[in-house]
């Protein structure tokens, strides 16, 4: 087994390689030894040497990165790539249409155009002013705003005289 020299700073502060001592390889022997089974019974040997290895490795910049990441995984890319697409398209293109539909007031029919006049929730054309249950906007016309005013008052006289009885016990 080959181990390289350490690599410790010389008095310059440069780092040069530096072998081990004799105790750290004798470490590393047992350590082998101990991690293979070693058994000299069987025949087993081990040789540790300390050698220095050649320093030729060119630092690696960031573009030569990216480009073995695509290289490596390209295929994966473009599958996740056309998987996100197809999810946008799903979300965008069929539910929120569904959704749309689904959270929208259907339309009053042209027989009900004069009963939400009369209870002042629709405007000119049957057109919804407010939701059912809701006050209209203040700047509605007044004959709208005096039919909410009557709804209300009909709210309250129904609420309390159901409640009238109760009030006794």
């Amino acid at each position: 087994m080959v181990v390289n020299y350490r690599r410790m700073p010389d008095k310059s502060g440069e780092m040069k390689p530096t072998p081990l001592t004799p105790q750290e390889v004798q470490q590393i022997n047992n350590l082998v030894k101990e991690a293979m089974g070693y058994n000299s019974g069987r025949g087993d040997t081990l040789n540790v040497v300390n050698a220095a290895f050649a320093d030729n490795a060119q630092p690696v910049t960031m573009q030569e990165r990216v480009i073995d990441y695509v290289s490596g995984n390209g295929t994966s890319l473009v599958k996740y790539g056309l998987l996100g697409i197809a999810v946008l398209y799903l979300l965008f293109g069929v539910v929120r249409p569904i959704m749309r539909d689904l959270v929208r007031p259907p339309a009053p029919a042209a027989g009900a155009e004069g009963e939400a006049a009369a209870a002042g929730a629709a405007g000119p054309g049957g057109r919804l002013l407010a939701w059912p249950g809701k006050r209209a906007s203040p700047a509605s016309p007044p004959r709208w705003r005096a039919a909410e005013k009557t709804r209300a008052k009909r709210r309250s006289a129904s609420t309390a005289a159901t409640w009238k009885p109760c009030a006794s016990w």
